[in-house]
């Protein structure tokens, strides 16, 4: 189970200091495994943007302990449960160096959930666990599905999925490419067959590029991207 925070601030210097207030709450609660997202640059955007998202993995953790979390409902867009798709955390066994963090808040029609479930499971996440493995270009990917909202701030547009990809920029290059052969292989689909569906069926309420930080009051803290 993971906790989102989906939170909108007014000032590069707001975002800091709740970044390091809500890190003393979590690490005096026990919780350190917890990881920043800080948007850069978005290429879709239906309504007002976010510029900080915080994933908050509490799979070893009891389900209570989310009472524990505070809520500031001035700065969060949304609150959420969410759980990962099937084998859906994939992450390299190599230590690669991976400038580039992309979030994907989607949006699926209810009616279409089913269908983009059975789409991922048998052939986007197979094929992003081979590139993963095999290839050099994406570190880690992470796909979650909205299990229960605990606040939505309702001027802001909805989504039911967060998608979590890290790669360098020969990603950029490579993707399309080694998407398709690998996709052709598992599932005997082309590159446009599989993502022409999926463009009927789901929206990009969100896609940015942001950096990454790891419990930001650890001394060994790691961050990917740029620097906040």
């Amino acid at each position: 189970m993971y906790l989102i925070d989906t939170l909108i601030f007014n000032s590069k210097s707001e975002k800091k200091k709740y970044q390091r207030i809500f890190s003393k709450k979590l690490n005096d609660i026990n919780i350190e495994t917890y990881t920043f997202y800080t948007s850069n640059l978005f290429f879709n955007s239906r309504g007002d943007k976010w510029n900080l998202l915080c994933v908050i993995d509490l799979s070893k953790y009891n389900r209570d302990i989310i009472n524990t979390i505070p809520l500031t409902k001035n700065v969060t867009i949304r609150r959420e449960c969410m759980e990962l798709t099937p084998n859906a955390h994939v992450k390299s066994l190599k230590s690669l160096k991976c400038n580039l963090n992309i979030v994907e808040h989607v949006d699926v029609a209810d009616k279409y959930l089913e269908e983009f479930q059975s789409i991922m499971i048998q052939n986007n996440i197979p094929a992003m666990t081979e590139i993963i493995h095999k290839r050099s270009w994406c570190n880690e990917f992470i796909a979650l599905e909205t299990r229960n909202i605990i606040y939505h701030k309702s001027k802001f547009p909805k989504w039911n999925q967060i998608h979590l990809i890290s790669l360098n920029l020969k990603g950029v290059l490579l993707f399309k490419k080694d998407f398709s052969t690998v996709l052709k292989t598992h599932s005997n689909i082309s590159f446009e067959q599989n993502f022409s569906r999926l463009k009927k069926i789901r929206v990009f309420t969100y896609k940015a590029n942001a950096s990454k930080t790891k419990n930001i009051l650890s001394n060994t803290h790691s961050m990917d991207g740029n620097s906040q």
